[in-house]
């Protein structure tokens, strides 16, 4: 898998994408930060389809995050660009639209988006919790 070279070292990027990347892509992002060994080469990144660039994470996104140990400090968002994608060797899409859009970014190359990633993320929400019985909370 091809990486970035940061202190002597290949790192290799995997990019989580969702919507507004102020839910799920950063908490994705940052819970797998948070359970990566010290000095890890995988560096979890994410973005979002629609995203603004350097919005904040959502105080209920934060509050989740924190509760499961992770650490939301420094975050801003950031949309997906062809750019961005390019240089990740692994991107999860957190539902269909986000695959369907990271496909037509990437100019149809599908073959670099992880083909089970939509399936191994659905229907993993909280159910019933603070998420709702969809697993969701407004658009996200």
């Amino acid at each position: 898998m091809p990486g970035h070279a940061s202190h002597g070292r290949t790192t290799t990027r995997i990019l989580f994408v969702c919507t507004d990347n102020v839910h799920r892509s950063v908490l994705a992002e940052r819970l797998l930060a948070a359970r990566l060994p010290p000095g890890s080469a995988l560096r979890p990144e994410s973005a979002g389809t629609e995203a603004w660039h350097r919005s904040p994470m959502e105080d209920t996104t934060r509050a989740i995050l924190e509760e499961l140990g992770g650490d939301g400090s420094g975050f801003g968002s950031r949309p997906l660009t062809a750019q961005l994608m390019a240089g990740a060797p692994l991107i999860l899409g957190l539902a269909r639209e986000h695959r369907e859009a990271a496909v037509r970014l990437a100019g149809g190359d599908a073959a670099m988006l992880h083909p089970q990633g939509v399936r191994a993320a659905r229907g993993r929400g909280r159910r019933g919790g603070r998420w709702g019985r969809s697993g969701r909370r407004g658009r996200i």
